[in-house]
């Protein structure tokens, strides 16, 4: 994950095209480049040595056809990057996401359960007075299999896709003032390819 230290002089940092854009992010102590285009992500392969040095300081951001395409080869040339897939855009709604090497959400001993059972609501949940709302939690299942709103199941650490879910809540409120719905959701899962834990938070309206 990145560092809080000092960013290097931007004039050491030449992405060298119009494809490659680069952005100091003081908050999360790392330069996050992209989204990256198949074709920047191709650029990016060919000149990366201004980008390498930062180590655990670069987050790279990829369109999915970038990563489809060059995943492998990206995880390759810089191994200690953080490398995500572009956030989807929500209608109306926000999207938070964060990787750790432990599980935030799902309780410590997530291995021991079933695979993926219903549990009780959380005091948000009720609190919310929700049309509909549930939690679902386990020891892991492919993250294709989780039914959840919002389909982001990339790793937010090296962007692999063998992800398994382990935690899900959302709920669901309908406003007859505004005739629509409020949908948030939390989903965790865990990436089995590095092991890192990722979880996103999510809200959006719909009709």
């Amino acid at each position: 994950m990145g560092s809080n230290s000092s960013p290097p002089a931007s004039s050491e940092l030449k992405p060298e095209s119009s494809l490659l854009n680069i952005e100091w992010r003081k908050e999360l102590g790392w330069f996050e480049l992209g989204p990256l285009s198949a074709a920047g992500a191709e650029l990016l392969l060919w000149r990366p040595e201004s980008l390498r040095a930062l180590g655990t300081q670069l987050c790279i951001v990829a369109e999915e056809a970038a990563l489809v395409a060059h995943r492998d080869a990206l995880r390759a040339r810089f191994p200690h990057a953080i490398l995500r897939a572009v956030a989807p855009v929500l209608d109306h709604g926000t999207f938070k996401l964060a990787c750790r090497p432990n599980p935030q959400r799902a309780p410590s001993n997530f291995r021991t359960l079933p695979p993926w059972t219903t549990s009780a609501g959380s005091a948000r949940l009720v609190n919310a007075n929700s049309d509909s709302s549930t939690r679902r939690l386990g020891s892991g299942i492919p993250f294709a299999q989780a039914q959840v709103w919002t389909a982001y199941s990339r790793c937010g650490q090296c962007a692999g896709q063998d992800t398994h879910c382990i935690f899900a809540e959302r709920s669901r409120l309908y406003s007859r003032r505004n005739s629509e719905y409020s949908n948030w959701e939390e989903v965790e899962y865990e990436c089995r390819t590095c092991g890192q834990f990722t979880s996103y938070e999510a809200f959006f309206l719909s009709d």
